[in-house]
């Protein structure tokens, strides 16, 4: 016999089993959500990828959560990206990379990739990358200098799509960050565990006293009366270089801190059309120079040298006791703007003009290279001695903030310096001192007004002047031919002369439109990041 009635037991019957039975679902472990297949979700919009404003999370869509601080990065909630590619990816570079460092991708079909940006995240900053060059089978990017960037570090590089939608690639591109001595000597690109500080007196002795309790030892202290500043070089071990200077900043956010960087001479190996090229000398050829002064920043003249005998020239040295001076880059560039060899073919642009050459250029192995701070001691000399016109034939791939600084002093002091644009060919990342505002960058071309095929590119060039398989001097008392922006660089300071000569009060702005003026353009019609305004030239003039 039935215990309940037909119709009224059996809904008794099931409403007790909806009491007592699990509810099922497609979620049947009552666990941590599965990590999400496909790594895609939502970023901030543009303006907040920096290096240093921490992103504001966007709206959730689609019922998907939006991402909380403890989510692991591989499980970031995911929205679904309606564009279709087939670019793919091929490596991920194993070797240590430095901030300001520039990283290769190779693959298939990644110039796809054009209208992407590209980032990393650190922490809960998602910062730019810089893109230098993108062809079908090669991507190159310049990692940023940011300061919270770690030591041993891995981090993805995120793909940033037109509607802001974000992904991991699909082979998970990677860098492997290292701010250490990676032990290969070759890439270390500054003094070892050197810190320059650049700030005022009073400042500078509060940094003193803060040294000890800081494990920082101070090498040098010097007033540099023309920069209104006191530079201090400290030292401390090459592990603790980056994570020394993040504290200093944070205690003593008015000074500039930073490591002591190096800079190379732009110059490499292999007809004296250089003055024909420029239209040098102007047409009054009895033109004297010696009511002025010039200065290069470079390696050391050779006064014995028969190119330079019985000219005016002051030397300063700024390397330490145990450095090897270099004598050949320095003397090359003396010799083009001062040469007294006609026979040798070694006529300088400038004869008899008054020439103070601060030597910073060392020999280090088979490289030659000078530091931030020899530059920048350099430049605080240079001024003291009133010199207005200054070439600097050295580049470097780091815009150090004390270099920086100084250079901006400089320039706001009515200093017209004039840099070699650098030798890292097209794709290369803008070169130092050469693409700090204010300073004239200068390029490189041959007698047939071609671009030297080793010469920076950037809208940062300025101008083009000679510098392929130029006549120069060389340390054994005889000449050579040789090509570079360093050489290009002093025949542009030559023409800048021409007219500080006609008006020594003349203003920078004013002197760069007169040479604007005069310029042969070149490549683009206006500005170019070839040739910049292109090739500069002597204007036309009437004997006095």
């Amino acid at each position: 016999m039935s215990v309940y009635p037909n119709s009224l037991g059996m809904f008794f019957f099931l409403l007790s089993a909806c009491y007592c039975l699990p509810v099922f679902s497609d979620d049947v472990s009552p666990g941590p959500a599965a990590p999400y297949s496909t790594p895609y979700y939502y970023t901030p919009s543009q303006s907040s990828i920096s290096s240093g404003t921490a992103p504001t999370p966007s709206a959730p869509t689609d019922n998907v959560p939006p991402p909380t601080s403890g989510f692991p990065e591989q499980e970031k909630p995911t929205i679904k990206d309606e564009e279709t590619s087939n670019f793919s990816f091929t490596n991920s570079p194993q070797r240590c990379i430095r901030p300001g460092d520039i990283v290769k991708f190779n693959g298939e079909n990644l110039s796809q990739l054009s209208h992407y940006k590209f980032a990393i995240r650190i922490h809960n900053d998602e910062v730019a990358l810089t893109p230098l060059h993108i062809t079908e089978n090669q991507l190159i990017v310049q990692v940023p200098e940011h300061p919270k960037l770690e030591s041993e570090q891995s981090y993805k590089i995120l793909l940033i799509n037109k509607a802001n939608l974000t992904r991991h690639s699909s082979t998970e591109l990677t860098i492997n960050v290292c701010l250490l001595n990676s032990g290969n000597e070759a890439e270390i690109n500054h003094e070892i565990g050197e810190i320059l500080v650049l700030t005022d007196q009073l400042e500078a002795a509060a940094i003193k006293q803060e040294l000890n309790k800081m494990g920082l030892q101070l090498l040098e202290s010097d007033v540099l009366k023309a920069l209104g500043k006191t530079i201090l070089t400290l030292k401390t071990t090459e592990n603790n270089l980056h994570s020394q200077i993040i504290a200093l900043r944070k205690k003593f956010p008015n000074a500039n801190i930073d490591v002591n960087n190096h800079y190379q001479q732009s110059a490499t190996k292999p007809r004296i059309y250089a003055p024909r090229m420029i239209l040098w000398p102007p047409s009054c050829n009895k033109i004297s120079y010696d009511s002025i002064a010039i200065g290069i920043i470079d390696g050391t003249p050779d006064l014995t040298h028969p190119a330079l005998l019985n000219e005016n020239i002051t030397i300063k040295s700024f390397l330490k006791e145990s450095h090897q001076a270099d004598m050949e880059h320095g003397t090359a560039v003396a010799t083009i703007l001062v040469g007294n060899q006609p026979d040798m073919g070694a006529t300088g642009l400038l004869p008899h003009v008054n020439m103070f050459a601060a030597a910073t250029l060392r020999q280090e192995k088979d490289t030659l290279l000078a530091t931030t701070e020899g530059i920048v001691k350099a430049l605080n000399w240079l001024m003291i001695n009133n010199v207005r016109l200054v070439n600097i034939s050295l580049s470097g791939s780091k815009n150090n903030s004390v270099f920086k600084k100084a250079f901006a002093i400089a320039i706001q002091k009515r200093i017209i310096i004039f840099s070699a644009a650098g030798n890292g060919g097209g794709t290369a990342p803008k070169s130092y001192p050469a693409a700090l505002p204010g300073v004239i960058a200068i390029t490189a071309v041959d007698a047939a007004k071609h671009i030297y095929r080793q010469a920076n590119q950037g809208a940062y060039i300025d101008f083009a002047a000679p510098g392929v398989d130029i006549w120069i001097a060389n340390k054994h008392n005889q000449g050579k031919y040789s090509s570079g922006t360093s050489y290009a660089s002093p025949h542009a300071l030559a023409i800048a002369a021409f007219y500080l000569r006609k008006n020594p009060a003349i203003s920078p702005n004013l002197l760069y439109g007169a040479m604007k003026e005069n310029s042969n353009d070149l490549g683009s019609a206006g500005h170019d990041p070839i040739f910049g305004w292109g090739l500069v030239r002597a204007p036309e003039t009437v004997c006095e």
